[in-house]
C-alpha cells in the first residue's frame, strides 16, 4: 500500500482459450467489471521454453511478487496444458511466435479504501468478472468470428471414430503377425479465423461495456458459427435461419413503427408468420430487399432441417450462415455492425 492506495490484483480465466497476436501481450487493456475500473494484462511467452514447438505462456510478473497460486487451481488446469495459455503459431517452422492462446488475464485494481472496503471490490469484481467476460467473448465471436462457444459435437483437433481391423494375410510371416486392414478413419477440424491484435481486444471490450450482450440475432448466428464449426450442419443451418428470422422481423417492426403504427398492431401484422412469410412481406409490402436466392440457400434449407430427414451438407450449412448474416448486418444498427475485414 503506497499513499493509502491498495493494490488489489488476480485473474480470470477464459472458458474457451481467445487467440491473440503475440504483439498484444505486452499490452494494457482498460475494462470496467461490476462498475469498477480495472485494468487487464496479458501473460507473457516463457523464453526459457522457446526450445518446444508450442512454448507455454509464463506467469505474469504480479504487483506482489511472493504470490503463489492456490495448489488446486494449478492442479485443475495441469490437465488441460499450460496454465497461462501458449503459443500456437511460429512464422515459418519454428520460427518466431506470432500468435498464442490465452487461458487467463492478469487483473489490477488500484483503490483507496480500508480492509473491509478490499475485500468488498474483490467479491464484486469476482461475481462480474464471469458475466464481463461472457460479453466480451460474444463480441470477439460475433466481430472476429473466434469460436469461443464450441456448441458443435467436434472439437478442434484430429477425431477418429474409434475403429480398427486387423487379420492375418498370405505375406504375413507367421501366427503373431497381423496386418491392419482398414485404417482409423480420420477427421482433422481446424478452427478458420486471425488472431485478435490488441486494437480489436480493446474494441470488444468496449462494445461489452457500451452494449452489453450482442443482440438475439447476432447471437444466433454466432451459435450458427459455432455448430457449423463444430460439424453439426442441421444445427448450424436452424440457428441461421432462426437469425436471419429476427433480422427480417426487426427489419418490418422497425419500418412499420416509421409509419405511425404501434407495438400492438405491428405484433398483429407479424403474429405466426414463418421464415418464408416474413421475407415475402418484407419484399412485398415494405419494398425491402435480401440476398439473391434467398429462399433456396436458406429458407429451404433451414425448413429441411427442421421438417424432414434430409441431411445438410456442410457447403449447405455454411451458404445458409453467409445469407443469414447479410440480412442481420442489414438489420442491426449500424455501429454494431462488424467492421470490414482488414
Amino acid at each position: 500500500m503506497v499513499n493509502g492506495v491498495r493494490i488489489l490484483e488476480g485473474f480470470i480465466q477464459c472458458p474457451v482459450a481467445v487467440l491473440i497476436v503475440v504483439d498484444a501481450l505486452q499490452q494494457r487493456y482498460p475494462a470496467r467489471i461490476a462498475g469498477h475500473q480495472v485494468v487487464i494484462t496479458l501473460p507473457p511467452i516463457d523464453m526459457n521454453a522457446m526450445n518446444v514447438e508450442r512454448p507455454p505462456l509464463a506467469e505474469p510478473e504480479w504487483h506482489f511478487r511472493g504470490i503463489r497460486l492456490p495448489a488446486n487451481e494449478v492442479a485443475s488446469a495441469s490437465s488441460d496444458g499450460p496454465l497461462w495459455g501458449e503459443v500456437t503459431h511460429r512464422a515459418g517452422d519454428g520460427g518466431v511466435p506470432t500468435a498464442a492462446q490465452v487461458k487467463r488475464l492478469r487483473t489490477v485494481v488500484e483503490v483507496d479504501t480500508d480492509d473491509a472496503g478490499v475485500r468488498m471490490l474483490a467479491e464484486d469484481i469476482a461475481r462480474g468478472a464471469p458475466v464481463w467476460w461472457r460479453s466480451v467473448a460474444a463480441w470477439i465471436e460475433v466481430l472476429y468470428q473466434q469460436d469461443l462457444s464450441r456448441l458443435g459435437p467436434a472439437s478442434p483437433g484430429w477425431h477418429f471414430n474409434g475403429t480398427a481391423f486387423w487379420t492375418q494375410l498370405d505375406g504375413d510371416g507367421d501366427k503373431n503377425q497381423v496386418t491392419f486392414v482398414a485404417a482409423q478413419p480420420g477427421r482433422y477440424v481446424m478452427l478458420p479465423y486471425s488472431p485478435l491484435t490488441a486494437d480489436k481486444l480493446r474494441q470488444c471490450m468496449r462494445s461489452a461495456e457500451d452494449h452489453g450482450m450482442p443482440s438475439a440475432a447476432w447471437l444466433f448466428l454466432r451459435d450458427a458459427r459455432s455448430m457449423y464449426l463444430g460439424y453439426d450442419h442441421r444445427r448450424a443451418a436452424i440457428d441461421a435461419g432462426t437469425a436471419a428470422e429476427v433480422g427480417v422481423t426487426q427489419m418490418i417492426a422497425t419500418h412499420l413503427a416509421r409509419k405511425g403504427l404501434d407495438d400492438a398492431e405491428v405484433d398483429q401484422k407479424l403474429e405466426r408468420r414463418t421464415l418464408g412469410q416474413l421475407c415475402r412481406y418484407w419484399l412485398d409490402e415494405c419494398g425491402g430487399t435480401l440476398p439473391d436466392r434467398y429462399r433456396e440457400r436458406l429458407v429451404h434449407v433451414r425448413n429441411d432441417a427442421i421438417h424432414t430427414k434430409r441431411s445438410i451438407s456442410r457447403a449447405q450449412s455454411e451458404d445458409a450462415i453467409v445469407v443469414a448474416a447479410e440480412i442481420v448486418a442489414a438489420a442491426d444498427s449500424p455501429d454494431l455492425r462488424p467492421p470490414v475485414a482488414e
